[in-house]
């Protein structure tokens, strides 16, 4: 009877290590890097999200969402500097009444570089005409910070 009371405890014993699980993903791709503090997670293909909310805020768990939002960039304002006609079909504007001069870049929306220069104080148009139809990212740096503005090529 001892022997039958051992092998029902060990397999007891047993079948409660046999139930930890595991969260596990299934994704089309995806990747994990990790250092000492940081630990950054991705992927592709997932579907489920749940997005617990209160007072001081909300925080995403589990599957990640399908949309990519930036939700904060260190920009300066940079007084005195307009640009218009914003969509855009052959010229843009560039009004520079700031204390100073200006590196701006013009680069595609996928992040290649168009075009680099620098605008002195006054009043300077740019040559859109033979830009493709699509979005555009103007990037203007002084010696605070850079300003960005989402330019539209029709």
């Amino acid at each position: 009877m001892n022997k039958i009371a051992f092998i029902v405890a060990t397999l007891f014993v047993f079948s409660l290590h046999a139930q930890k699980i595991t969260p596990t993903v299934i994704a089309n791709a995806g990747n994990v890097v990790k250092n000492a503090t940081h630990s950054l997670e991705w992927t592709l293909g997932e579907f489920m999200t749940e997005t617990l909310k209160n007072s001081s805020g909300s925080i995403t768990q589990g599957f990640h969402q399908a949309n990519l939002t930036v939700v904060a960039l260190d920009e300066v304002q940079i007084v005195g500097l307009d640009v218009f006609p914003n969509p855009v079909s052959t010229t843009l504007t560039i009004k520079n009444q700031s204390e100073e001069d200006l590196k701006f870049q013009i680069s595609h929306i996928t992040g290649v570089s168009v075009f680099t220069d620098k605008i002195l104080r006054g009043t300077e148009s740019l040559n859109f005409a033979n830009y493709p139809a699509g979005v555009y990212i103007l990037s203007f740096e002084n010696s605070k910070g850079i300003k960005t503005f989402k330019i539209e090529k029709q």
